[in-house]
This record gives structure tokens, C-alpha cells and sequence, in this order.
């Protein structure tokens, strides 16, 4: 298994810049549930399974318990075809 990428030695301003837009992006009229839906459909099209597992446990603190929000791949996958929810399909 390879180390996770540090962003902050790979690319300093950039990360600078996505942590800024984040902080601005907390206060913005955006509602709290669809920021969450949000990261976790960037993490889902990203493939990145850590960032996906920390954003829906993230929603789940926010109160998105009953609403189904993910399925645990992408849309491209045969799993992602037959997703009951369909929530995997874009």
C-alpha cells in the first residue's frame, strides 16, 4: 500500500487555496446536507474511498441519517447498475 499524497508538499498553494475556499464555503448560504451530498459525490466520481468513507460519516453528523446517499462505488461499475437506490447513477 502507498502513502497517502500530501497535498501541501505536492502543491502549497493550491491546498492554501482549496482550505480557503472551504472555510469561505462554511459560512455561504449553501445549506449544511447538500455541501455533504455534495463531497460525497466528488469523492465517489474521485475514487478515492477514504475521502468518501470521512464525508458520509461527516453527513451522518449532520443529520442526513434516513435519506440514502451513497452506494459504494461509481457509477461505472455493474454493482453501481443495479443499485437499488439508484443513487449511483448519473
Amino acid at each position: 500500500m502507498s502513502a497517502r499524497l500530501n497535498y501541501f508538499q505536492q502543491s502549497p498553494e493550491l491546498a492554501k487555496k482549496f482550505l480557503e475556499f472551504s472555510n469561505v464555503l462554511q459560512t455561504s448560504a449553501i445549506e449544511q446536507g447538500i455541501r455533504d451530498l455534495v463531497n460525497i459525490r466528488a469523492s465517489q466520481l474521485n475514487g478515492c474511498a477514504f475521502c468518501l468513507d470521512m464525508h458520509v460519516k461527516e453527513a451522518k453528523i449532520h443529520a442526513e441519517r434516513d435519506r440514502p446517499m451513497v452506494c459504494p462505488t461509481t457509477s461505472t461499475t455493474a454493482f453501481a447498475r443495479s443499485c437499488p437506490t439508484r443513487s449511483c447513477r448519473t
